[in-house]
């Protein structure tokens, strides 16, 4: 089984993304999967390049993106990716997009193959804190996600790809937050949950 995971730098005024701080954080294996790891800049015109490179020279049976949701008292299992980039914050690039499609002719968006309300019922049942949203907003998040679902699409992968949004962390003293150690169990126990059952 291959399994990737990404996670995004910091952004705008904050100097900790809890994505990046939990993938340095997640172990090289579980199960005896190896979890390979790539962080993503907050950039429209940059990020998927480095993952479409990695998708690209390897077929992934699962692909889980993490990125930062500042304001949420939950950790959000993200449904969909849609089609359109809306946004008033530039990203790391100092680049803010006018509204638009993120692919022309494409379709407004693309849901996960994972059974989320599965997923989620299994979390909650080991005091996981989530919930099952539906958008992932109109930020480089989202362009991520329905980039990566959209590329699977027109190439006819069988992978499986996610978007998890991580509350902010006690150590950026913004609230409403969640400890590292609670966003890290939850993370663990999504990934040992997609290796039993994808195995």
């Amino acid at each position: 089984m291959r399994l990737l995971i990404t996670a995004f730098e910091p952004f705008g005024n904050c100097e900790i993304n809890p994505s990046y701080e939990l993938l340095k954080s997640l172990p090289d294996s579980i199960e005896g999967v190896t979890i390979e790891k790539q962080l993503l800049p907050v950039s429209f015109n940059n990020s998927f390049a480095i993952l479409e490179n990695r998708i690209r020279n390897t077929e992934y049976d699962a692909i889980i993106m993490l990125g930062q949701y500042g304001g949420s008292e939950h950790i959000r299992l993200e449904m969909a990716g849609h089609n359109i980039i809306s946004t008033k914050k530039p990203d790391n690039d100092g680049n803010t997009p006018l509204p638009k499609p993120i692919a022309n002719n494409a379709d407004y968006g693309y849901f996960t193959s994972f059974d989320l309300w599965h997923i989620a019922d299994k979390l909650k049942s080991k005091s996981c804190v989530v919930e099952i949203s539906e958008s992932a907003g109109g930020y480089v998040c989202n362009f991520i996600y329905f980039s990566c679902l959209h590329y699977i699409k027109e190439h006819d992968l069988s992978t499986k790809a996610l978007f998890v949004h991580l509350p902010f962390i006690k150590e950026q003293q913004k609230e409403p937050s969640l400890t590292l150690d609670e966003e890290y169990k939850t993370i663990i126990t999504l990934l040992n949950i997609i290796i039993e059952e994808e195995k």
